[in-house]
């Protein structure tokens, strides 16, 4: 259990803090100003005896109704706010009002924003080894992955080191979708030779493989795309979890769906630049880092529970739900293996696969 700080008072010996701003937000004579990029941290006219106050940027491509906002982003920096005494505030950004989502990661790395959320699935090239998290037939539930990636993401871990570290940039929570399951407009699918020659979204990445292993072809796009794109038929269909249908409004455009298709999970990353994080004082990382790992563990929570919620939603809205046999899961299980080895093969990937299923295992 994550333990809380037991008296906030004490970090600030009873005194107000003095004002800095990270990224997109300054204080400056009690007035909020927006665009303002400050790196170093400044001090805004604090008396000396004051003790220091932050304003952090969070921007993230998710909706806010969506659970990944509510139960993950939200939580982290209410948690943080409450913890800090107010020491640490946020302003936040969701739902692409800063940039999409494959732009977010190159703001954050700019200074732009000091927290973001990172889909490896849509930056492929950025962070090819951490969509080990998003290949088929791998792991289970939300909080079973979340807990196993996590050891991977954190300072000492293989992907923190070869592809966040590198780049200043400190993972700080996970949100991770259940399952993904494939959701259609007219072609109801139950086995893999129903998805030969459809033409189905996939978050990219290792998905892709596996949508290619399947028989349909790929085609990348953002959630935020998903609902024009079945509209209009450019797709077929969509690889994506029932909890991700209700907010962007695809049981509108979609007529059936799988319960238990092997198709990964969707990982987005909570991240941190280290500078920003460096810049606070030891009190107050140790509070970003407690809250951290609390809203890791209340998302994935969430993300479970709310799957549930949302299945039997779409039933009730007119969504058909197929949930596949042992025999028919089996087959799909053999038919996305090989998306597996090819990602293997082509990233040099044997390592972090074999670290990725121990800490799998390890979290059983």
């Amino acid at each position: 259990m994550t333990q809380r700080f037991g008296s906030l008072e004490s970090l600030s010996n009873g005194q107000p803090r003095k004002k800095h701003s990270v990224g997109l937000l300054r204080r400056t004579g009690g007035a909020l100003a927006v665009g303002a990029m400050l790196s170093p941290l400044v001090a805004c006219n604090a008396a000396p005896d004051e003790e220091e106050q932050f304003t952090l940027s969070l921007a993230d491509w998710i909706p806010p109704s969506h659970v990944f906002s509510v139960d993950g982003a939200e939580h982290f920096m209410e948690s943080v706010e409450e913890r800090s005494d107010g020491a640490i505030t946020f302003g936040h950004y969701p739902a692409e009002q800063l940039g999409a989502a494959a732009e977010l990661p190159g703001l954050l790395e700019s200074g732009a924003t000091d927290i973001t959320s990172i889909g490896p699935a849509y930056l492929p090239s950025d962070y090819p080894l951490t969509s080990v998290s998003n290949l088929p037939g791998l792991g289970g539930e939300s909080c079973h992955v979340s807990a196993a990636i996590m050891e991977l993401l954190s300072p000492g871990g293989s992907l923190y080191e070869r592809e966040f570290e590198p780049k200043g940039l400190r993972p700080l929570f996970v949100t991770i979708s259940t399952r993904y399951e494939v959701f259609t407009r007219n072609e109801q699918v139950r086995v893999p030779n129903d998805l030969q020659g459809l033409q189905l979204r996939s978050g990219g990445g290792a998905q892709d493989r596996a949508v290619r292993e399947l028989g349909a072809a790929p085609v990348a796009m953002t959630a935020s795309e998903m609902y024009e794109a079945i509209q209009r038929g450019t797709v077929d269909g969509t690889a994506v979890n029932a909890i991700s249908v209700l907010p962007y409004n695809l049981q509108e455009v979609v007529d059936y769906g799988t319960i238990g298709a092997p198709m990964g999970n969707f990982t987005a990353i909570y991240t941190m630049r280290n500078d920003a994080f460096e810049e606070l004082p030891e009190d107050l990382q140790e509070i970003v880092l407690e809250s951290a790992a609390e809203a890791n563990q209340n998302v994935c929570e969430a993300i479970e529970r709310e799957n549930e919620e949302a299945n039997e939603i779409l039933l009730e809205e007119g969504t058909e739900l197929y949930e596949l046999t042992h025999d028919e899961l089996a087959e799909w299980l053999e038919r996305v293996e090989p998306a597996v080895s090819q990602w293997v093969e082509d990233l040099d990937g044997a390592d972090i696969l074999e670290e990725y299923e121990a800490a799998l295992e390890a979290h059983e």
